[in-house]
């Protein structure tokens, strides 16, 4: 009966010992990062078409517009585009061309979803990523017609204001934590079943 009571003791201990280790380190590395804010804009692009323009084809080409947009809106010659528009960003950007570059790809994230154009932009700054997806909404809506060749054709319209973010969307404490508890419980239940194979081999 003792030794029930012991092995049950052990079990319960090989289980929370890891589990409470893994959530305490999971927390302090957490506590470590910075916090990333995500601020985004939502666009619609229009085709325009006449009678004798087939409606389909119409959508298909705001479709792959998009899709391009959503390119161009990395590159060198957008961000100058983006700096020009609105020249208190370049404070808040690196001096040096390649650096800023970098950093302006990885915080600036377009995505196309057929007609729809996304951009979600992530910093530190809740209010620098409002002003980086606005202005960015901006320049596409005015200037996109430097990057595509429908002309008055296309309209763009936003039709998701881009807001100051109030919680930060990075690092995920609850994701880790439970991430951590999870590998805590496989490493737990691990060790008692390799403990309890091996004492059953003894006999």
């Amino acid at each position: 009966m003792k030794i029930k009571v012991l092995k049950i003791f052990r079990g319960i201990l090989l289980i929370v010992l890891p589990v409470a280790i893994l959530v305490y380190f999971a927390q302090s590395y957490t506590a470590q990062q910075s916090l990333i804010y995500k601020s985004a804009a939502r666009l619609l692009l229009i085709q325009r078409s006449d009678t004798s323009f087939d409606p389909s084809n119409a959508i298909r080409g705001a479709e792959k517009i998009a899709g391009n947009l959503a390119k161009v809106v990395r590159s060198d010659d957008f961000l100058n585009q983006v700096l020009l528009t609105n020249p208190e960003l370049t404070n808040k950007l690196p001096k040096d061309s390649k650096a800023k570059r970098d950093s302006w790809q990885s915080m600036v994230v377009p995505s196309s979803d057929g007609s729809f154009l996304d951009i979600n932009v992530f910093h530190s700054n809740p209010k620098f990523t409002r002003d980086i997806a606005s202005t960015t909404a901006f320049v596409l809506i005015n200037q996109a017609s430097l990057w595509h060749g429908s002309g008055e054709d296309l309209v763009i319209k936003l039709i998701d204001q881009p807001l100051v973010p109030t919680q930060p969307v990075r690092p995920n404490l609850k994701l880790n934590m439970a991430v951590a508890a999870a590998i805590g419980l496989i490493l737990g239940a691990s060790m008692i079943y390799y403990l309890n194979y091996f004492e059953r081999r003894k006999f």
